[in-house]
Parts: C-alpha cells; structure tokens; sequence
C-alpha cells in the first residue's frame, strides 16, 4: 500500500525563495508533500500556533540555512525559524538540515548585517551541526541533496503517511469518497497542481494561498474559456464574527480577505466578463466547496481550527457523493433567497 509523507520546510524567506522552489520541486517528483510558509508567514507572531500545529501533523521536517538569521520573535529573542527548528527537535520529528557549506561568499543582500543577528546566526549554525546535516552551495545543488537524502530519512525513519481512501475502504459505503486529507492546505497541493479547463466552482472565505499562488494560471485559463463561480459569505454578515473567534484571529481579518478574494474576481471579471460570476450569502458559514472540472473538495469548518487546518474530503464525477454536492450548490446558486449577486 503506497503511502504519502507530508515534509515542513523551514528558512528565512526573502532571500531563499530560489532555493525553496527547487526544494519543493525535488519533494514533489519523490511523490512528497512540501508544507510550509507559502501558507502563512512566519513572522507573524499570531500564527505561531498553528505553525506547531502544522509541524505536529507532518511526517518530516528540513532546514534550509544560509546567511540570514530571520525575523525575531520579541518574546523569545530568537527567530522563528531557530523556534521551529527547536521545536521539531522537541517534538522528536524526523529532522535533517541543508546548509549552506559557504556562507561568507553569498551576497550582502542576503547575508545579515546586524552583528548581534551575526552572532545568533553563528550560534544556531553551531546548534543544528550537532544534528544531522547536510551540505550545499548552490540552489541546484540543494534540490540534489534534498532528493538524496530524504529517500535515505523515510528508509531509516519510517513515518505514518497517509494513503488515499479507496486502498483500505470500500467506496460504495461513502458514496464514491476518493481521498480523505487530513488538511486543507495537503489537499490544495493536489487540485493547485491539476490544470484548470472548463469549470471552477467555489464556495469558501478568502482563498489566499490560491490567490498567491495561481493568479496568473487563472487569468490564463480564464482568457482560454474557464468559467469560475464564486460563492463567498458577505464580508458583513454578523456570522463571520462568530468564525473569528473560532479560527482565533483578529477582529475583521476574515471579512478582510473576503474583501480581497471578491476584488480579486472582480478585477478578473473586468477582463473576462462573461467567464466569472460572483454571489454572496448571509447565513452560518457553509462548507468549503471546490469544483475544479471533474474533481470535487468539501469539508467543514472545524470550531478551534483555520480552514487551512480542517480535513477535507475529495470526490471524482461520477460518483454519488460528486452528484450529491454538486447539484446541491446549484440549489443555492440558483436560490434568490439565499444568494446575492455581487457585480
């Protein structure tokens, strides 16, 4: 039975973006699960949480260090990714680190100049040395050691994984249930990665790692004959204070990306007017719903949980469940009770 493992990658940002696309690249073509920032930003300190969350629920973590230490979290006095590192160690996930085996030849740009984070830079490099490493000195060369030595990491410490539904369960008894996630963002992985043709139906909140992610796939798709309907909550519906408080966020931060998600459809409506339609409810918020062509996501909004966070199910056309879902959003698409069309 084929398994799947989820790995967390951990870095400064800004200046390993290169490095972080080939390491997911080399994750991905070992059938691997790349989890990280491009998720949430770690500097932010509200985010913490569900970082050691996110970290809790992976198979494996790696550490890509070269010559910037990171933001500081205040408390801590240190980076949050040393404070990820650490706390991977703690959590006796399987970690390996790849670091940078020449770091007094990168650029200024991307080295700190601060001699106090200098010095903390040192004394982590110092710290993950004692663990297991390994060593690279160009982008190209990371991806290589990346692929080398995982496979080496899941043969030495076999971790739980995850497999699809239909390998230990009978179908007919979910109605055709395909794939079980046990998150949203493992999930986005799989349908960000399968092109978009004909239709896109969607019901969530904000959609932001989609919007960062594919804003340039979607308007091409869209200039090809996609056609997207949008179905969101209103950013003024008194429920979404309720949800607020439930993910643990800031006052109006969901209303927020809701705003930005329905300036995002319509600035591509501007474009493509006859390919993106948008509507809004006011109601208790309803499950996620995304229909990419033939295939179908759904899954709750967990009290206590991001929507990031929550498990999600994935059905394929023709089978009971994709029937049921779909034709109940066209029920509330259609539904002027219940929907308002935003233009």
């Amino acid at each position: 039975m084929k398994k799947r493992y989820t790995v967390f990658i951990s870095s400064t940002y800004e200046d390993l973006q290169e490095e972080r696309e080939n390491v997911m690249d080399a994750l991905l073509k070992l059938d691997l699960i790349p989890c990280g920032m491009e998720l949430f930003p770690a500097s932010n300190e509200s985010q913490w949480s569900l970082i050691k969350r996110v970290i809790d629920d992976c198979d494996y973590y790696i550490l890509i260090l070269a010559g910037r230490y990171g933001s500081i979290n205040k408390e801590e006095g240190i980076s949050y990714t040393e404070m990820e590192y650490r706390y991977a160690l703690t959590s006796g996930k399987p970690v390996i680190a790849f670091v940078h085996s020449h770091p007094e030849e990168l650029p200024a740009k991307k080295v700190e100049q601060s001699s106090k984070k200098k010095k903390q830079l040192d004394k982590f490099r110092e710290l993950v040395k004692t663990k297991l490493v390994s060593y690279w000195k160009d982008p190209y060369e990371l991806g290589q050691q990346v692929s080398i030595s995982m496979t080496k990491l899941i043969e030495q410490f076999p971790s739980t994984g995850w497999i699809k539904a239909d390998h230990v369960i009978n179908q007919d008894n979910i109605m055709g249930l395909s794939a079980v996630y046990r998150t949203r963002q493992y999930e986005n992985q799989v349908l960000y990665g399968s092109s978009m043709a004909k239709n896109l139906d969607i019901c969530a909140f904000g959609l932001r790692s989609f919007r960062d992610s594919r804003a340039k796939e979607t308007h091409d798709a869209c200039a090809n004959g996609l056609v997207i309907r949008f179905l969101c909550i209103s950013p003024t519906s008194i429920f979404l204070a309720q949800r607020e408080k439930e993910e643990n966020v800031g006052s109006g931060e969901i209303a927020r990306t809701v705003k930005d998600c329905i300036r995002f459809f319509l600035d591509l409506k501007e474009d493509f007017p006859d390919n993106i339609y948008i509507k809004s409810y006011d109601a208790l918020p309803l499950d996620l719903y995304w229909r990419q062509d033939d295939i179908l996501a759904v899954g709750p909004y967990l009290y206590g949980k991001t929507s990031q966070q929550s498990i999600t199910y994935e059905y394929r056309k023709g089978s009971q469940g994709f029937s049921y879902y779909t034709d109940y959003f066209e029920e509330l698409w259609n539904s002027k009770e219940f929907c308002t069309e935003i233009s």
